[in-house]
């Protein structure tokens, strides 16, 4: 529940969005904006599919300025305590979230 209410919260580019959950006594799941791509680790340690220096910048850059709006810019912040290639999620246009 304290997942849900933090990220429900947080409104930011690079932060993937939580559209809703499911709490019963039997059955408990969030609700997460669709990521075609999976994960980073994916693309880096099975080679999915090759991706440029360039483009590797630009997820390493959106991927730092989603942990600095939790850390800096949210009302209440949060520390993710996890951050590695396999939670850094990729949209269908490879943005970082």
């Amino acid at each position: 529940m304290a997942e849900a209410s933090s990220i429900g919260r947080t409104h930011q580019i690079n932060l993937i969005k939580l559209y809703g959950f499911c709490f019963d006594p039997t059955t408990m799941a969030l609700v997460y904006e669709y990521m075609e791509n999976g994960s980073l680790d994916g693309f880096l340690f099975e080679d999915k599919s090759a991706i440029n220096w360039c483009k590797m910048n630009e997820i390493a850059v959106g991927a730092a300025k989603g942990i600095a709006y939790l850390h800096a810019e949210c009302k209440k912040r949060i520390v993710h305590y996890d951050i590695k290639p396999g939670n850094i999620l990729l949209d269908r246009n490879l943005t970082s979230k």
